[in-house]
């Protein structure tokens, strides 16, 4: 769109890591990656540089219900992410926590309901941040909280710290907070597991690619154990 754009970020070393299981796509997603790509958005194009093993899913029905899925590496994620954003031009990219909105009344006629609106940010370290458009992907980080067992604590993600400030910032606006919850399965030590009595699930051949820009994917086909 050629805007000047900040993105804001607690760490740049986390930029594009895969906290849960490393895939994408999937029956819905799949179909909700397309849409991104179509946007110009990165995941797909990532996907297809960084995938390790790649399956169309529901091809027993119709193509309208097909949905593409690629299980991915998380480094070659991650990096090709990071380097993809610090090199785009015209975003700059900061590291900092947001602990404030900046709100103004509203002078949009057209939404009664839209009262107050944001003209930008206030930084952790107190420095204020304006724009005419605020966009926030908080994701699990608004005053989040980790449970291992009988023990919590507050966090983003393991090792991150949660977003207390912003969230206190979206109540005093009016946004009603809750709790969404997600589980972690214990991860299996790969040395116990015998192999020779599991179900290779080839990939895909050829590969199907995310991404409308790409004629194929960057890695030959691999099967999944």
């Amino acid at each position: 769109m050629g805007a000047d754009t900040l993105l804001l970020t607690h760490k740049i070393e986390t930029i594009g890591a895969m906290s849960c299981n490393p895939s994408f796509g999937g029956i819905g997603k799949g179909h909700l990656m397309k849409e991104v790509d179509a946007l110009d958005g990165l995941c797909g194009r990532a996907c297809d540089e960084t995938g390790i093993n790649y399956r169309m899913l529901n091809t027993k029905k119709g193509p309208a219900v097909w949905g593409p899925r690629a299980q991915i590496d998380r480094t070659l994620y991650k990096n090709f992410i990071q380097n993809a954003l610090l090199t785009t031009p015209g975003l700059t990219v900061i590291e900092s926590p947001v602990e404030d909105l900046l709100l103004k009344e509203s002078v949009c006629s057209e939404h009664s309901l839209a009262t107050q609106e944001c003209f930008g940010v206030l930084l952790g370290n107190g420095t204020k941040m304006f724009g005419k458009t605020v966009v926030l992907t908080t994701g699990t980080f608004l005053r989040g909280c980790i449970t291992v067992g009988l023990s919590s604590k507050p966090a983003g993600r393991l090792g991150d710290e949660p977003a207390v400030g912003l969230a206190c910032s979206l109540e005093k606006a009016g946004f009603k907070m809750g709790r969404l919850k997600t589980g972690t399965p214990p991860r299996l030590d790969g040395h116990t597991i015998d192999f020779s009595k599991t179900i290779l699930q080839p990939g895909d051949n050829p590969p199907v690619p995310f991404s409308f820009l790409n004629d194929k994917v960057w890695i030959k086909v691999l099967s999944l154990l």
